[in-house]
């Protein structure tokens, strides 16, 4: 598992890079397997390659599953706090979707909230929804975090998060997956 990690953030340092270069200057989410966090040889070697890449940390996200039961443990937080010293963001991923949102807020050192699809569907329909998810907003942002909703998939959705000042989202309105030479092209 750690060698995966390594990989995957070497992959997206590199990536980047390749943005950087084509004149895009954007952040990277990299979905990370929290049970590293607890090996403090892997949380090293990442702020080695972090600290080494010459890109500004704070373009590195790492996404949390909210429910990931490894948070828990003692070592896990503090190797997420170790990673945090060289500048990373941390987003909690899928809030939402498990029992413990507010709590994982509060007990860890996190910049971004992903708002799991599941609040998105129907959103643009049904008022109550809009109002529980304006509070949403309100209470994030009363944080200092930023908010990211996910699962947006249709033009009514994205205009109801907007209208509330929901400024990031993410879904197939926006766009599919796609690799580099795809976004590129898409970038411009």
């Amino acid at each position: 598992m750690v060698a995966l990690t390594h990989q995957l953030m070497a992959h997206s340092i590199q990536t980047l890079h390749c943005l950087d270069k084509a004149g895009f200057k954007l952040n990277v989410g990299i979905n990370f397997e929290p049970i590293t966090l607890a090996d403090e040889k892997a949380v090293e070697d990442l702020r080695l390659q972090i600290e080494t890449s010459d890109l500004e940390p704070h373009r590195i996200i790492l996404e949390l599953l909210e429910h990931a039961d490894t948070l828990s443990i003692v070592g896990a937080q503090q190797g997420l706090r170790d990673l945090k010293v060289s500048g990373v963001r941390v987003a909690l991923d899928d809030v939402g979707s498990a029992y413990s949102s507010l709590l994982r807020v509060k007990e860890l050192p996190v910049d971004v909230i992903k708002l799991d699809r599941s609040f998105m569907i129907g959103l643009e329909r049904h008022p109550n929804q809009l109002r529980f998810m304006m509070n949403l907003v309100y209470l994030v942002q009363g944080l200092g975090l930023d908010l990211v909703a996910e699962g947006v998939e249709c033009h009514p959705t994205g205009d109801a998060l907007a209208a509330l000042g929901v400024r990031l989202a993410q879904g197939y309105e926006i766009a599919r997956p796609m690799g580099m030479e795809d976004l590129l092209k898409w970038l411009k």
